[in-house]
């Protein structure tokens, strides 16, 4: 067969034997990868980019597909997987719940504010935007809630209860989250920039935490597990935690993909250039398996040996 590349970012498999259409396409972006999630689920990872256009790939075969239906329209900020649904907040002041199963773009629910980070678990999506925070209960709004900090950042422990908010101000402010009230409980300091990302461990144990100072840091409670962790050379994009709980990912402007190690602070792997112009985002596929996507519009898969 020939192969063609598309400008559109797709890779046409032609048959000359069938003029009509390409035996096969491989989907891909034309615009910088803002980001990436896993869904252990149904063991696809999905990507999104700044035109709003969101893949679906199988990281086993490559194959590709392109979600349905009325989708954003601008730069999407950020992706999570939660409970079959595929949830996206975009600058469009919106954050919509679709399906993985029909890839079907959901409806749009108002946010009232640019997002900035969305964070789910259980039936709770927790949504920080230029307004304050938004709660949602499924697809419903059930609390909005005005702030005195500037967040850009949100996490959420996996039982739901607790929810934080990474700040403009280099502070953490950590919440209790009870039928859809939010309560402060604790406020984390230590940090000497803007907290741009922030994850929780898949056992709450941990809260990652990623700055614009390049610096990250690992707090379970308000102490900090890592010391030093400014291998970076720029502002921490992304980061994501592995399924052992014990290893962090992390993307940075600087084009770089770290894999820490909180048992063993001074351990580390770095992928060195991993996408030209800066490592927007990262996630993990298995233990030993870091995704990575970037202003390359690619998305790359890693294999880490510790």
């Amino acid at each position: 067969m020939i192969v063609s590349v598309s400008l559109s970012g797709s890779i046409n498999y032609l048959d000359e034997n069938n003029a009509e259409a390409p035996k096969k396409v491989l989907l891909g972006h034309n615009k910088l990868i803002t980001s990436l999630t896993y869904d252990n689920n149904s063991k696809k990872a999905f990507t999104a980019d700044s035109s709003g256009y969101i893949i679906q790939w199988d990281p086993v075969t490559g194959d590709t597909k392109a979600f349905k239906g009325v989708g954003h329209t601008t730069m999407i900020k950020q992706v999570i997987t939660n409970n079959g649904k595929l949830i996206s907040v975009a600058i469009d002041d919106s954050v919509k719940f679709s399906s993985i199963d029909s890839l079907e773009f959901g409806e749009s629910v108002a946010l009232g504010g640019q997002p900035a980070g969305v964070a789910s678990a259980k039936e709770w999506t927790v949504v920080v935007t230029s307004a304050g925070l938004v709660v949602l209960n499924g697809h419903q709004i059930t609390n909005k809630q005005n702030v005195s900090y500037n967040g850009l950042s949100v996490a959420i422990t996996p039982d739901a209860s607790t929810v934080a908010v990474g700040t403009k101000e280099g502070k953490i402010h950590v919440y209790s989250l009870n039928g859809g009230a939010l309560k402060e409980t604790n406020v984390i300091s230590g940090h000497t920039g803007e907290i741009t990302t922030l994850a929780y461990s898949h056992d709450g144990k941990y809260l990652g935490a990623g700055d614009s100072n390049r610096e990250v840091k690992v707090w379970e409670g308000t102490q900090c597990k890592s010391e030093n962790w400014v291998f970076h050379t720029s502002r921490v994009q992304s980061l994501s935690w592995s399924p052992d709980n014990n290893h962090l990912a992390t993307g940075s402007v600087d084009s770089h993909v770290f894999v820490w190690n909180v048992t063993s602070p001074a351990s580390r792997v770095q992928m060195k250039l991993a996408h030209p112009g800066g490592v927007r985002t990262v996630g993990w596929q298995d233990a030993n398996t870091v995704l990575s996507a970037g202003e390359d519009c690619a998305m790359k898969s890693w294999t880490v040996t510790y």
